[in-house]
């Protein structure tokens, strides 16, 4: 469903483009992303998103979100990242440099009050000032308990 519904937003209504032609920046961030269903399915469904889409002219970057504190966060989410896979038709070397570049694009952020949501949209705005990319969107997906979806929301 995720892959899904992540490629509908990329590619809605457009043939893929040449490689060299930019379609823009996607910011995902992963809400809960040290949690059960993050580590089972999400991370490894975002991993097969940017295998798919990384010749269609878009740009990625991938932020992993949770209450957990930085250091114990990033080791949690780190440590999932570290085990995906690729499909079995993917050519060993290809599939290590996608993996490699998916680790590269990953940070993981704590999440826990309102200054740490502003936090992380202005590194994302200067992410793109400095590297000079337009941003085609933002993705958030809440793998959270559905009390805390009007909290994170506002």
């Amino acid at each position: 469903m995720l892959g899904r519904v992540l490629c509908t937003v990329l590619l809605v209504g457009a043939l893929p483009p040449p490689a060299a032609a930019s379609q823009g920046h996607i910011s995902v961030i992963l809400l809960g992303a040290t949690g059960d269903l993050a580590k089972k399915y999400l991370w490894q469904g975002l991993f097969q998103l940017y295998m798919d889409q990384v010749s269609s002219g878009h740009s990625f970057t991938f932020h992993g979100a949770a209450l957990a504190a930085l250091e114990p966060g990033q080791r949690l989410m780190f440590d999932v990242l570290k085990k995906l896979s690729c499909p079995p038709d993917e050519p060993p070397n290809r599939c290590a440099v996608l993996k490699d570049q998916f680790l590269k694009l990953s940070q993981y952020h704590q999440l826990k009050t309102a200054e740490n949501y502003t936090a992380l949209n202005r590194e994302i705005e200067t992410l793109l000032g400095q590297e000079g990319l337009k941003e085609a969107g933002r993705i958030f997906y809440f793998s959270v308990p559905p009390f805390a979806y009007t909290e994170i929301a506002q």
